[in-house]
């Protein structure tokens, strides 16, 4: 069996998350997985030819947000890493409905920041086997299609970076021992222990419940869920991209096309799953993203363009389709 270090660098390697000379930002809250992937990644950077910066945002939410910014901060000075500190305004986080939405997004806001002022292509995180298993069975809960069951990816691009998880096959438990050996001290997150926050009663109530009733491999099976139906969603997407450029009347649509005009009689003889994709990109392609584009709405949109008697306008978010002529669907920014 690899040594873990061994077994991330191989990862690392076999699919392409980092390349020789690249600048990279390594997300480090202070907590053991990111302790760890900034220690592995720290062993591996002459072999990849890589070099470091690490960041930390300080949402000052917890009492020991502060005692977590030092010890990043003298973890990097250890290293000598670069290290990039900020603070967010809690009052700001705790307007949003979502507090841990708000945090998130205040997150990734400053980890694009930090790696654009420092020409970063790649923005590495932590994430870990269990997290996904945690994200699988949080959004499977919530109601999910074949995209959402799919993940998060090793690799994604977001905002012009890309965004690597060089432990998203490696469970928690491997990497508290790699700590545990090493003797490597971390920080203790005393909020993971509070069960207001939906993931921690995925962590702490129903996972744990599976394990006992469904057998100790039920994060294995959940990550192995988001793999398999990764690589099915990515293959309807290859398709509905090839199918979204045939029916695509208006050429060149671009990105963040103000209007996008389909062949409405194609596009109703394609299969659901292919339609369905179709329409996700088209929204795509004028909004930029599909976060507020649910299920719902695809069949909605899917009913509107079924009924021929149907006409006029129907709104989604952000976007209106209108029929022209029998022929013809519009996707037209509002």
């Amino acid at each position: 069996m690899l040594d873990l270090m061994q077994e991330v660098k191989q990862s690392v390697l076999t699919q392409g998350l980092v390349s020789s000379g690249e600048t990279v930002v390594v997300a480090v809250s202070g907590g053991p997985d990111s302790v760890a992937l900034l220690y592995m990644m720290h062993a591996l950077r002459h072999e990849l030819g890589i070099h470091l910066h690490v960041a930390h945002l300080n949402h000052q939410l917890r009492r020991q947000a502060r005692r977590d910014e030092l010890f990043v901060r003298r973890l990097a000075q250890e290293l000598r890493c670069p290290c990039h500190v900020a603070k967010a305004d809690p009052a700001k986080l705790r307007q949003k409905a979502s507090l841990e939405e708000a945090a998130r997004e205040a997150r990734l806001k400053f980890l694009m920041t930090t790696a654009q002022k420092h020409r970063a292509k790649k923005i590495a995180l932590a994430h870990t086997q269990d997290d996904q298993a945690e994200t699988i069975l949080m959004r499977i809960l919530r109601g999910t299609g074949l995209q959402g069951i799919r993940g998060m990816v090793a690799q994604r691009k977001m905002g012009g970076f890309i965004f690597i998880r060089p432990f998203l096959g490696i469970s928690k438990s491997r990497i508290i021992q790699f700590l545990k050996l090493r003797r490597i001290p971390f920080c203790v997150d005393e909020t993971n222990a509070q069960t207001e926050f939906f993931r921690n009663r995925i962590r702490l109530k129903i996972l744990p419940f599976l394990e006992r009733e469904a057998g100790k491999d039920i994060k294995i099976s959940l990550a192995n869920l988001a793999d398999t139906a990764g690589a099915d969603y990515d293959f309807i997407e290859g398709e509905g991209r090839r199918w979204f450029l045939k029916l695509n009347k208006k050429k060149p649509a671009g990105l963040r096309a103000r209007e996008v005009q389909l062949d409405l009689a194609r596009l109703n003889r394609l299969p659901p799953a292919l339609r369905r994709m179709v329409l996700r990109i088209g929204f795509k392609n004028l909004v930029g993203h599909t976060r507020r584009l649910s299920l719902r709405h695809l069949r909605i949109g899917e009913k509107f363009l079924a009924d021929k008697a149907a006409s006029g306008e129907q709104h989604l978010p952000l976007i209106k389709m209108i029929k022209k002529n029998d022929r013809t669907l519009i996707l037209r920014r509002f």
